[in-house]
């Protein structure tokens, strides 16, 4: 067995699936109220798009291997993490499953909060808008993540703001640094545009890469350190 099979087995022990699976069978429910179509109601919308995340050994393969991909197995202590956009707040439940403290953050959803109640994640519900500091009250940590990121189109909650270009990333990305203790690491993992493409255009490219300090060109991870975050000029 691989160390990726054996981590997801670990964490999967740590689940109460049967809890989990009878909240997908009545959440499932009241998704098809809208027959599978896209709902008129913006929440109900959001959740049918994102109730593939109820597949949980599909985002286990999926969130073991950002998981490892971090070293988060290997950490010589335990690390405080937020997970920005966490969704079911499955990699938070990796992250814990590996020694460390971890918390989600998104938007206001009953799916995204029935799952992480199911999994004993604890999440804090906010948006996260451009330009928007995501306040003091936040706290501190170790480590910031944000995977297969929707928070940087938002015209998929129907706002009509445009996708982040360099400025949006820039202020966000320096925001973060003031949520991180020293020698603290911001992780982006981008999803796809609606082009196609991992990036908004060449200068949003090009911002991403000369300021990671790692880059994963294959899985469109970047890890950024909070000095050169600090760095940044908004």
């Amino acid at each position: 067995m691989s160390e990726k099979e054996t981590w997801i087995e670990r964490v999967k022990e740590t689940i109460d699936v049967d809890s989990w699976n009878r909240f997908e069978a009545r959440y499932t429910q009241v998704l098809e109220l809208d027959d599978g179509k896209k709902s008129s109601n913006v929440e109900t919308r959001f959740e049918t798009n994102y109730s593939k995340y109820f597949d949980l050994d599909t985002w286990l393969n999926y969130h073991v291997g950002v998981a490892l991909i971090l070293g988060l197995n290997k950490e010589a202590k335990p690390l405080s993490i937020l997970d920005m956009g966490c969704g079911s707040g499955l990699l938070c439940k990796v992250a814990m499953a590996m020694g460390h403290t971890a918390s989600g953050l998104d938007v206001s959803s009953p799916m995204y909060a029935g799952m992480a109640k199911v999994l004993d994640v604890p999440i804090v519900v906010k948006e996260i808008e451009a330009f928007t500091p995501l306040g003091a009250d936040l706290g501190q940590y170790d480590m910031m993540t944000a995977t297969s990121t929707k928070f940087d189109q938002p015209e998929f909650r129907f706002n009509g703001k445009p996708n982040w270009g360099v400025a949006e990333w820039t202020f966000f990305l320096k925001d973060c640094a003031n949520h991180l203790n020293d020698g603290g690491r911001v992780y982006i993992k981008l999803n796809k545009q609606a082009h196609g493409g991992l990036y908004m255009d060449d200068a949003t490219e090009a911002f991403f890469k000369q300021t990671a300090f790692s880059v994963d060109e294959p899985r469109a991870g970047h890890l950024f350190a909070k000095a050169d975050l600090e760095a940044l000029e908004v």
